[in-house]
């Protein structure tokens, strides 16, 4: 059977659905209505779905695709994923500053910046092991005072202090 694996807001009182294996679902509960977005051929893990300007993404243990409500499918998102070595992502955001946040199961958390499609080097790379050190990557979150917020498996919770450069 398919579960559900994440709910995001869609807009106009619509959700995304990620599901277990299947793709992505919008929502619409007024009419309760449903329709089935995958991802190309592949059979992903949908660990999140997050709109990030508009779009949504679906972090997957396959990469990262993206599509909209009228595209009628997602297509797999090469900019973000090109970053990595690895195909399993957990979750990602853009920050109040037009970053984006992506982080990976086993490469940890990099920074992107969609207006110049590079990657942004925020801290130094014993940092970045810090959040990964016997631990991988849940969720990513920022808060209303601009912090950027990293739930871990095993080592708890941290934030970015970009000030300072590390996280605590």
């Amino acid at each position: 059977p398919v579960q559900v694996t994440s709910i995001e807001p869609a807009g106009e009182g619509s959700y995304w659905l990620g599901l277990s294996h299947s793709g992505a679902r919008h929502w619409q509960p007024s009419s309760n209505r449903f329709k089935l977005y995958p991802y190309g051929q592949e059979e992903a893990f949908t660990d999140k779905v997050r709109v990030i300007g508009g779009k949504a993404f679906a972090f997957t243990d396959k990469g990262i695709f993206t599509g909209t409500g009228t595209s009628g499918s997602f297509r797999s998102w090469q900019e973000g994923t090109g970053l990595f070595r690895n195909t399993d992502f957990r979750d990602g955001l853009m920050d109040r500053k037009g970053r984006l946040w992506i982080a990976s199961l086993n490469e940890g958390l990099k920074v992107f910046d969609p207006a110049t499609n590079r990657e942004l080097h925020l801290w130094a790379p014993e940092q970045g092991r810090k959040l990964v050190h016997q631990s991988f990557i849940k969720g990513i979150r920022e808060t209303p005072d601009g912090r950027i917020w990293v739930a871990t498996c095993s080592r708890g919770l941290f934030y970015f202090d970009e000030k300072r450069a590390v996280f605590t």
